[in-house]
């Protein structure tokens, strides 16, 4: 069980809880404190499901989700309310959910983007949102997402592969557009472009240091070389066209009716984020004379104080 889905093991706060973990392979299946479950993952909960027959959770637990679910519907409202020059990921994401249906299958996987998915996204089907995130994988947003076309051209789902995909990503793994392209696949990709790597400067500055070489404007040349996404994407044989947050929706909606792969591209905010809360333990140094880094390592040690082990 690893950082991401742990909050560094500050998440499970209930010392009575139990986690399974399924795998085929002994040796992936054996996490820490967890119970190993060794099977095919889609079997093995059939089989825990028919053990269940009859539970059903307590009355205040119930409750306690309607309640969150409102809370989180409200938040995003206040979120993509925000008035800014260039749009937030979270107004990006709001406007493509808004106007995707309960067939579209939504992808995300590195930098802000599962981050950003996972608190504003608001599934509308099952088995309709993939957040690949167990190691950040940059570039299964394009590789992936033609795979997800191929399984659901397969399955006979009218729908479309969504695929919501940072500047950074992008560039690190994009030519399996030629290859979606040449096997005639359908799906859209969102390329949110926000001059390079912010994500990473955001990580940067909130551990006490000065953004360094994560965007693509701290340069040595006056004057740095900026990718023409739209012009690339059609080097690869895919219908591109840049957007705005005014006209995102209708020019998704347009790309939905038409066979290929499109790109969207859109400028957004690289430095306003949806806001996080869970811990996470990134080494910072526990002697210096800057006044950021001893503020961070001590967000740090209070942070570790919390963790169940």
């Amino acid at each position: 069980m690893q950082d991401f889905t742990t909050g560094s093991w500050t998440i499970f706060k209930n010392p009575g809880s139990k986690i399974i973990s399924i795998n085929t392979a002994r040796f992936d299946a054996t996490k820490r404190s967890s119970i190993s479950l060794i099977g095919d993952a889609k079997e093995s909960i059939l089989d825990l499901q028919s053990k269940l027959t009859g539970y059903k959770s307590d009355p205040s637990w119930s409750a306690k989700r309607a309640t969150t679910q409102q809370m989180v519907k409200s938040n995003i409202e206040k979120r993509i309310s925000k008035k800014l020059d260039l749009p937030s990921y979270a107004q990006v994401v709001a406007a493509i959910n808004n106007a995707a249906t309960t067939s579209d299958y939504v992808l995300t996987a590195a930098g802000g983007l599962p981050g950003e998915l996972n608190n504003n996204w608001l599934s509308k089907s099952l088995d309709s949102f993939d957040c690949e995130y167990g190691y950040s994988c940059m570039g299964y947003e394009v590789a992936g997402a033609w795979g997800a076309a191929i399984a659901l051209k397969q399955s006979g789902s009218k729908g479309k592969v969504v695929s919501m995909v940072g500047d950074g990503s992008y560039l690190m793994l994009n030519s399996e557009i030629l290859s979606a392209v040449n096997n005639g696949d359908s799906l859209i990709y969102i390329l949110c472009d926000n001059l390079g790597f912010a994500v990473i400067q955001r990580l940067q500055v909130s551990n006490g240091s000065k953004s360094y070489r994560t965007m693509f404007n701290d340069s040595d040349l006056k004057a740095p070389f900026k990718v023409d996404f739209v012009s690339h994407a059609k080097s690869l044989g895919a219908r591109a066209v840049k957007v705005t947050i005014e006209n995102l929706a209708a020019e998704f909606s347009a790309a939905k009716d038409l066979p290929g792969v499109s790109v969207l591209v859109i400028d957004t905010d690289a430095e306003n984020w949806t806001e996080g809360g869970a811990f996470w333990e990134v080494a910072v140094s526990g002697i210096s004379d800057v006044s950021e880094v001893k503020q961070a390592y001590k967000r740090l040690t209070e942070g570790k104080s919390n963790q169940r082990w």
